[in-house]
Order: C-alpha cells, then structure tokens, then sequence
C-alpha cells in the first residue's frame, strides 16, 4: 500500500490496516527504524506490551538519576523516533 507524508510530515495508515490489526486514535504505536534495511517499522502495543515497557522505564529509572522524560528522549533519540 502507498501513503504520502502530509505538510506537517505525518502520515495515514489505511483504513484496511488499521482494522485488521485493531489500531485507532487511542492506540499507541513502538516506531522505530531498521538501520540495516532503512526501513520504519510501526507496532501497535497491546495493553500488556505497554505494562512491560513501563516496568522497562521503571528498572532502568532505578539505575539512573535521570528523569522519565530523559529517559524518553535518549531512548528516542537512539531509535530515531523523531
């Protein structure tokens, strides 16, 4: 399927994706790059997906004085979510 980056560099998933794998508005999305094949992949986080990752936030946390949103950002940064 083909879709176009929008103005403000956003992009639409079809429809026909976004119900075969049950995505909408409030569904949060792991993107995160294949540096090897230069290709973006996008994930939708079940309810329990997204439990582990904050258990993940939370032990990392506990080795850092590093705040969530540092954290967040580092981690961003390292997959080149933004």
């Amino acid at each position: 399927m083909l879709t176009k980056m929008s103005k403000g560099l956003q992009i639409t998933i079809p429809a026909s994706l976004r119900n075969e794998l049950g995505i909408d508005e409030k569904t949060l999305l792991d993107i995160g790059l294949d540096r090897k094949t230069k290709r973006i992949i996008i994930e939708p986080l079940k309810e329990s997906s997204f439990k582990t990752l904050f258990a993940k936030w939370d032990k990392i946390k506990n080795r850092t004085n590093k705040s969530v949103e540092e954290l967040q950002r580092e981690y961003e940064r390292e997959n080149m979510l933004h």
